[in-house]
């Protein structure tokens, strides 16, 4: 990797320094999920979108899905919200089943994607299909889902739906249950905002985000 010209060394060496960091994790994450019996319901879903044209990117963010893996595994919720249909579908169904239950319910803005993903999956997730709409929470301008079904979610992941903002789902969720753990992928505005009401952090090492893990 070449340093741009207009970036500064120090500049250059911090975030080149990351993502070399974040391969080492990513590897190792990997490794660790091979041994897990989430490892046979990833490979089946990545044989399975091979099929389809529209799932065309590969999947190799393996930090996030050992770590939505183990979260998921650890806090035995009841009920999961998850911000954008994907492979995370296929994991967090995986850990739940391990778990001895639980239910799921995943959003996603394109029905050619989301149900896609619940066919690959099968019934044990409840997919909703619904657009995105711009909304203000407490003066906050960003994105959300138009339709979130009502259940008392003690865990949400965002991955969707796709913005330049914030986005608001787990606000209005957490309205409800304001102990609700939120994980975020990658989404640093969203979890600058989450952050400033109910505390956590962004991991860089692995590009996600925490927000109330530090309650109980």
């Amino acid at each position: 990797m070449s340093k741009p010209t207009n970036v500064p060394w120090h500049t250059y060496a911090k975030f080149g320094g990351i993502k070399y960091v974040r391969i080492v994790v990513r590897s190792l994450h990997k490794l660790l999920l091979m041994r897990e019996p989430v490892w046979k319901d990833i490979s089946y879903f990545k044989s399975e979108a091979k099929k389809y044209p529209q799932f065309t990117k590969g999947y190799r963010h393996w930090s996030k899905y050992y770590i939505l893996y183990k979260i998921v595994r650890k806090l035995k919720p009841r009920f999961v919200l998850e911000c954008g249909s994907g492979i995370s579908t296929a994991i967090i169904i995986s850990a739940l089943r391990e778990n001895g239950g639980g239910l799921l319910v995943s959003l996603d803005e394109s029905p050619e994607y989301g149900n896609v993903v619940r066919d690959i999956v099968g019934s044990e997730v409840e997919t909703h299909i619904s657009p995105s709409v711009e909304a203000t929470y407490e003066g906050l301008t960003g994105t959300k889902y138009a339709q979130i079904p009502d259940y008392p979610y003690d865990f949400i992941f965002v991955d969707g739906p796709q913005t330049q903002t914030v986005d608001l789902d787990a606000f209005y969720v957490l309205e409800k249950n304001p102990i609700a753990k939120v994980l975020i992928d990658c989404r640093v505005a969203t979890v600058r905002a989450l952050k400033q009401r109910f505390g956590g952090l962004f991991n860089p090492w692995v590009n996600l985000g925490f927000i109330n893990f530090h309650r109980k």
